[in-house]
C-alpha cells in the first residue's frame, strides 16, 4: 500500500460495478407506478431485486422494499450520484439537542454515551417507532463510509479518556462523514 500517493476514499465507486451485469444494464426501464415493487426473480430497469438487495447491504446499512424499489428503477450509478449530493446528517447537533432536552427535565443531566449511540442508530438504521421506515438517515452511503472509516481511524469508548467526551466522539464521526468522499490528504489533521 502506497500511503504517499493521494487516495480517494470512495468505496461507492467500487460498489457501482457489483450490481451491474451486462444484461441488467441493457434492460429497458420499467414504467413507474406506485403499486409496483422490485420482487425477487424479476428485473426492473437496471437490476434485479437480488442485485439491489446485495448492493444496498454493501453500500448502506441494509435494504427495505422501498429502497430496493428505488434502486431497481434508478440503477447503481444514479443512486451513488444522488447519495453524493445529499446533505450529511450530523451527530453533534443531535447530541446538543438531546442535551438541551435532558437539561429541561433535570438540570444536572447531560448527553452522554447513550445519546451518541441513539444518534448513530437513528442516522444509520432508523427507528420504526418514529418514522415507520428503517432508513431514517437519508445519507446512507455517507453513514456507511463513515462507519468503515471509523474502523480504520479508531477512537473508542473503551478508552477512559475518550469515554468522557461524547461530543468529541460525535464531532469525530461527523468529520469522517464530511471527508469520507474526498481525497485522504484533504482531510483535516486535528
Amino acid at each position: 500500500m502506497n500511503i504517499g500517493r493521494p487516495t480517494r476514499v470512495v468505496a461507492a465507486l467500487a460498489l457501482a460495478g457489483i450490481c451491474a451485469s451486462p444484461q441488467s444494464q441493457a434492460a429497458e426501464p420499467a414504467p413507474q407506478s406506485a403499486a409496483s415493487i422490485c420482487l425477487p426473480g424479476q428485473s426492473y430497469g437496471n437490476m434485479t431485486a437480488k442485485e439491489a438487495s446485495r448492493f444496498l447491504t454493501q453500500a448502506s446499512f441494509g435494504s427495505s422494499f422501498k429502497t430496493m424499489d428505488e434502486l431497481c428503477r434508478k440503477g447503481s450509478h444514479a443512486w451513488i450520484t444522488e447519495q453524493f449530493a445529499k446533505p450529511q446528517n450530523l451527530h453533534l447537533p443531535f447530541m446538543m439537542e438531546r442535551d438541551r432536552q435532558l437539561k429541561a427535565i433535570d438540570s444536572a443531566s447531560k448527553a452522554d454515551q447513550p445519546q451518541w449511540f441513539e444518534s448513530f442508530w437513528r442516522h444509520a438504521i432508523g427507528d420504526l417507532r418514529i418514522t415507520g421506515d428503517l432508513n431514517i438517515g437519508d445519507d446512507q452511503l455517507r453513514q456507511r463510509v463513515a462507519f468503515a472509516l471509523s474502523k480504520i481511524f479508531v477512537i473508542s469508548y473503551a478508552n477512559g479518556a475518550d469515554a468522557n467526551f461524547p461530543y468529541g466522539m460525535a464531532h469525530f464521526y461527523d468529520l469522517l462523514g464530511q471527508y469520507g468522499f474526498g481525497n485522504f490528504r484533504s482531510r483535516p489533521r486535528r
